[in-house]
């Protein structure tokens, strides 16, 4: 049985129907946790902190990041990774866009739950270990010019960032026997990296492209359907010359280690992927900037520098689960937006497929999924394959250690609870690029 719901979403009433490229406001910051296991916002050149007011535990025990006036403008994409230090732990984040704050949940894979901040010993399995945190947001045509407040909230701690001053970066990496090496053709372009390998304690080294030796607002790594299928799981930790992946497998209960023969068989495969994505500052008095050269196919073919302002559209939706049926549908609300997407099903193999709208469909650089916090409660996440016209995402319990069929009743109950939701998202090159 193959479930369609087709979506056609309109602005609400009042609504600027174009935003231009200029006003997209973009945020990011690294949530770090200190020896005691508390959160606290990191700010410095390599990595600023651009869009978050404060951070604090809730009464749930979740990480609570409050973001800036003018960064809370309607969420059109968010972007979540636990770092390599938490990942080689076995956790993994979710997060839900909660008015003007992000809230973020942590599961445990090696406890079998979710980590509550407020007791001592859940802290103790985070400190020293941190999340990246990222969106993107829309303002309205109207809108005047935004302030950016630099240093409004300390040091390398700014209000805003429009995307006019960001660079988009992004790539596939796919994995053999020998290792990860960079995937692009005609349909997955690579913006920003100049080689992959395996670092000296066995994760995936990323270098950045010298045009994008700079510092880092956003950061993701999203294993695709296959990896997720076998339980792998990823964290990432940047800076400004590098990107580090740690993979650990929870069927086993263990970080990988690429250097290993086994464990580079473990995740290798003819369509074994890794979707990362980041974003870089490009014209913050005081940071390490990215230049803005596109610089063609100069570190192989499709394999590019980086890219100019407007050259790559960011898209990005809420798929969300019905509690009175089996469908999924796309939703865009007071706090969100939806764009990219034509419609949302579940196909014959039980998995979610996301069809991409016309104008969207140029290729891609990357694709991101986040868990919401009620999903992170069973440690699912999504793995997406596919990223043209149609993304396919498998979904897969930790907790359940098994893949999720959205066809069998069972398994959407997993997916009804209130706050149940995917939140997905794209960069893609713009067209004529």
């Amino acid at each position: 049985m193959v479930l369609v719901l087709l979506v056609t979403l309109a602005p609400p009433a009042g609504a600027d129907t174009v935003i231009p490229t200029d006003r997209s406001v973009v945020g990011g910051c690294l949530v770090r946790f200190d020896a005691a296991g508390r959160p606290s916002l990191s700010a410095t050149q390599a990595r600023p902190c651009i869009g978050a007011r404060a951070v604090s535990i809730s009464a749930t025990g979740d990480v609570v990041v409050s973001l800036t006036p003018g960064a809370d403008a309607p969420q059109a994409r968010l972007m979540l990774s636990a770092d390599s230090t938490l990942a080689g732990r076995g956790i993994l984040a979710g997060a839900t866009r909660v008015g003007s704050s992000i809230a973020i949940r942590l599961y445990d894979d090696r406890r079998t739950g979710r980590i509550d901040l407020r007791r001592a010993d859940h802290r103790s399995r985070v400190r020293s270990g941190g999340v990246s945190i990222g969106w993107v947001a829309t303002q309205p045509a109207r809108t005047n010019a935004l302030d950016p407040g630099v240093d409004a909230y300390g040091r390398y701690r700014d209000r805003l960032v429009t995307d006019d001053r960001t660079v988009v970066g992004g790539c596939v990496i796919r994995f053999n026997a020998n290792g990860p090496w960079i995937h692009a053709n005609p349909t997955h372009h690579c913006t920003g990296a100049r080689r992959v390998g395996i670092s000296a304690d066995g994760r995936v080294e990323l270098t950045f492209s010298d045009e994008q030796r700079a510092s880092v607002i956003t950061l993701t790594a999203d294993p695709d359907e296959t990896l997720v299928s076998r339980g792998v799981v990823a964290g990432a930790t940047a800076s400004t010359r590098a990107l580090y992946v740690r993979l650990y497998d929870t069927a086993g209960n263990r970080a990988l280690d690429l250097r290993r023969s086994a464990d580079r068989i473990r995740v290798a495969g003819s369509m074994s992927n890794m979707w990362l994505s980041w974003t870089k500052s490009a014209g913050r008095p005081g940071l390490t900037n990215a230049s803005t050269d596109p610089a063609t196919d100069r570190y192989g073919p499709y394999v590019h520098g980086s890219a100019t302002p407007g050259s790559v559209r960011q898209a990005g939706c809420q798929v969300r689960f019905s509690a009175s049926g089996a469908e999924p549908y796309a939703y865009e609300g007071p706090g969100s937006t939806c764009t990219g997407v034509a419609s949302v099903s579940v196909d014959a193999r039980g998995r979610l497929v996301v069809t991409a709208s016309a104008r969207d469909v140029q290729g891609v650089i990357a694709t991101t999924a986040v868990s919401s916090r009620a999903l992170t409660d069973y440690g699912i996440r999504a793995g997406a394959s596919g990223g043209g016209w149609t993304t396919s995402y498998v979904l897969r319990s930790t907790k359940l250690d098994r893949s999720l069929d959205l066809r069998r009743r069972s398994d959407r109950e997993l997916l009804r609870r209130s706050g149940s939701l995917i939140e997905i998202g794209w960069s893609r090159p713009a067209a004529g690029r």
